[in-house]
């Protein structure tokens, strides 16, 4: 009853929002102001119209027991030499995305555990890149407990539910914790944020529209096309008729997730933090002083950045 639930169905569906979006998406605020929102727009477009967009695929997929997006792909153009091909670009578009889940869960043990000023000076083989390596070992294993093959993977959307629930609660979290404790309510960070009219003004300003289609589009296209995405929303699928819930929960998950960006990102900047504005949800907790909120962050990084390597490396694999 709890793996075949809604719920769980709707919070395994959060490995869209891998590490980048737990990190990265707070440089992109930075640079783009209101324009990172079409990370969280663009999927949120789409599954938002799922019982136009979505239910045709799981329809399709029960009919004819496809399993993969090059299985789709290949039943669609009637040769198997399509699926080989799309393989092999699916395989090397998704390497850059798994080397940053890598190199985010490195740099994030990194910074907790080495001093700035040693890392500097670091040449060769560094704290960083063991880090990474244990990391990948511990993954590769953890992986392996679910195993590629051509039915669903036993356990998977509950785990990938889990990671979601940690990541939405940890991102929320130091969102709280950036809002309550670094400008002490909403009052003073809005009291903060005439003082420093030049960061309101970047919120507009930094907005190309033509960048904003672009990447709107992007996100859209993504939610589809990303192996993992399909896999988990067309292939994992257990629950019936569930595009309804899906169209109006899963943008609801978004929302949450788009919340706490914005006064994380502040919160670096009015802590002058020397970190990248990617590492401020792990900077503010850790440049308070607060052990207990650097951890929360911490895990939830960890978290994310799991959760998405998991389930590429399964759709992959079973590709």
């Amino acid at each position: 009853k709890v793996v075949t639930h809604p719920v769980v169905y709707i919070f395994s569906l959060g490995i869209f929002a891998s590490a980048w979006s737990y990190y990265g998406v707070v440089d992109l605020a930075q640079h783009y102001g209101y324009g990172a929102l079409a990370y969280y727009l663009g999927t949120g477009i789409l599954f938002l119209f799922a019982p136009l967009t979505l239910r045709p695929f799981i329809e399709l997929a029960r009919r004819h027991q496809i399993n993969s997006m090059a299985d789709l792909l290949t039943f669609r153009y009637h040769s198997h030499s399509v699926g080989g091909i799309v393989t092999l670009c699916m395989l090397m578009a998704m390497m850059p995305l798994l080397a940053l889940q890598i190199k985010a869960v490195g740099d994030t043990i990194h910074i907790l555990t080495v001093s700035q000023s040693r890392a500097a000076n670091t040449s060769g083989i560094g704290s960083r890149e063991i880090f990474a390596l244990a990391y990948c070992v511990v993954i590769a294993f953890f992986a392996m407990l679910f195993g590629s093959n051509r039915e669903r993977h036993k356990g998977l959307i509950t785990a990938m539910a889990f990671e979601s629930i940690v990541k939405l609660f940890g991102l929320l979290a130091i969102g709280g914790f950036a809002v309550y404790y670094v400008f002490n309510g909403l009052d003073s960070l809005d009291q903060w944020l005439v003082e420093n009219p030049h960061l309101r003004e970047n919120l507009y300003e930094s907005v190309n529209p033509s960048s904003f289609h672009t990447m709107l589009l992007v996100f859209i296209s993504t939610a589809v096309s990303m192996p993992h995405i399909f896999h988990m929303t067309v292939v994992e699928n257990k629950v019936k008729q569930s595009s309804d819930t899906v169209s109006w929960a899963f943008p609801l998950f978004l929302f949450f997730m788009a919340l706490p960006i914005f006064p994380i990102l502040w919160a670096g900047i009015k802590l002058n933090s020397n970190l990248p504005a990617e590492y401020f949800p792990l900077a503010v907790p850790l440049m308070s002083g607060s052990p207990s909120f650097t951890i929360i962050s911490f895990i939830a990084g960890l978290s994310a950045a799991s959760g998405a390597i998991i389930a590429i490396s399964l759709s992959l694999s079973t590709m």
